[in-house]
């Protein structure tokens, strides 16, 4: 047998064992999905059910090209259906190859696209201790999301729900979003920032020999009536005039307070006998006895040493009787004002 006789039998040995191989049936499997996107593109979350026409068995494949020749078989995907959740996969083909009386037959692929979104983060100050009645700002930092809640130390608050939050509380603070297309899938920014927000320390007034004095403090800012003194900047101060002083500081940690008004009165001790009143204590019985020669006494107010109203009596008689026997060891100060004048004792 010649050469070329000899190939043309091969070719056709060849040719008869390819087309044996690939036998045709006579049906053709499809797809059906659902829901049914038109797009083919799902949120992370989305369950969806991939059927086919009945057959006598069923193999359902998954493939990362377009093709249904060598994907990769579901484990227990024998079933005429199956369910796939949309946040397993992103971009994926899916087949299946339907027998009937010992005819195999694969169906065209469908596609399944799943949304994949950037997580938000945090966008703040570098500052993370501020003094209470301060406040800063934090911010989603990428564009995209639509849908906000601000977490504070993992519990939602109330009412956040901007791409912006004000913070006025120490805590650590996270955000979730939501994108338009997928408004139910959340995504965290992971751990957030924290803040501390840090208690003024308060300062307090006493009053030592005519001076006031503030609590320590690293500085100082005096003012009469509201009104700032200029140049009261040290730690004490000896008023001119009576009138409401209060002291602002500034502590250790930069946060500024403002005290209690402190009420101060000048002593008018040295006028009381050209007047014709007179108060006096009673250390025996704890009393302090304020007379007037034939003049109504009217109010009479007892202070401590910090300024603080202690009690507040009238009378239309030319004598009062106040007991301050519960102030024991304090300084007051009695101030007889329809008289417009003052008292100081330092009580046993």
């Amino acid at each position: 047998m010649r050469l070329t006789q000899i190939k043309q039998v091969l070719l056709c040995i060849v040719t008869l064992s390819t087309s044996s191989l690939i036998a045709q049936c006579d049906f053709d499997p499809t797809i059906d999905l659902s829901p049914m996107n038109p797009d083919g593109i799902y949120c992370p979350g989305d369950i969806l059910t991939l059927s086919t026409e009945e057959s006598d068995a069923y193999q359902w494949f998954y493939n990362f090209s377009n093709s249904n020749i060598g994907g990769t078989a579901f484990s227990g995907g024998s079933t005429q259906s199956i369910e796939v959740n949309a946040s397993e996969w992103a971009v994926v083909y899916f087949y299946v190859e339907s027998t009937i009386e010992g005819c195999t037959e694969a169906s065209p692929t469908v596609v399944w696209d799943g949304w994949v979104f950037n997580s938000p983060a945090i966008s703040g100050p570098g500052q993370s201790e501020f003094c209470e009645g301060e406040f800063v700002t934090i911010s989603n930092a990428f564009p995209g999301p639509v849908f906000f809640q601000w977490y504070q130390n993992g519990s939602p608050i109330p009412g956040a729900i901007n791409a912006d939050y004000i913070v006025t509380e120490s805590g650590t603070y996270v955000l979730e979003a939501a994108y338009a297309v997928c408004p139910n899938n959340f995504l965290s920014s992971g751990v957030g920032p924290s803040f501390t927000f840090i208690e003024a320390i308060v300062p307090v007034i006493t009053l030592s020999d005519n001076t006031l004095e503030s609590s320590s403090a690293a500085t100082y800012s005096w003012s009469l009536n509201g009104n700032t003194i200029p140049g009261a900047t040290a730690e004490t101060y000896s008023p001119t005039e009576s009138g409401l002083y209060a002291v602002t500081t500034t502590d250790a940690n930069g946060c500024e307070a403002t005290s209690v008004d402190f009420n101060y009165i000048i002593s008018g001790l040295d006028d009381i006998s050209q007047l014709n009143l007179a108060i006096s204590y009673g250390s025996s019985n704890g009393e302090i006895t304020v007379k007037s020669e034939g003049a109504p006494i009217g109010k009479v107010s007892i202070y401590n040493g910090l300024g603080q109203l202690l009690s507040t009596q009238s009378s239309s008689d030319s004598q009062l009787s106040l007991d301050v026997s519960a102030y024991s060891h304090v300084m007051i100060l009695v101030v007889a004002e329809d008289h417009d004048k003052t008292a100081v004792f330092q009580l046993d």
